[in-house]
């Protein structure tokens, strides 16, 4: 039987809101100071910021299923070492790029 004070359910909740809790603080870490988040800014400053704030919640919404999916469906299809190295191949050039873009300003 069930002993003490927790349901069967506690665990499954508790990993939803710490998956939930981790991938919020990710997303306002990562988004603040981000290219979106000026162009939302300066977007804002010329039109609706209603149409603004809509377009911005729905593009992060389809940037999250889409990267989700990637997260399920990569390493079904190619090995875990793999997608390691093409995830830090790809991190290592978007860092490289952005450093060099940076420097063009």
């Amino acid at each position: 039987g069930n002993t003490g004070n927790t349901f069967p359910g506690d665990k499954k909740m508790a990993g939803f809101s710490n998956a939930f809790s981790s991938s919020t603080a990710m997303i306002i870490a990562t988004e603040i100071g981000d290219k979106t988040f000026f162009i939302a800014a300066v977007l804002s400053m010329r039109h609706s910021r209603l149409a603004v704030f809509g377009g911005g919640i729905f593009a992060l919404i389809c940037m999250t299923v889409l990267s989700t999916m990637m997260g399920l469906i990569l390493p079904s299809v190619l090995p875990r070492q793999y997608t390691h190295i093409i995830g830090g191949i790809l991190f290592l050039y978007f860092g490289v790029k952005l450093i060099y873009d940076s420097r063009s300003m």
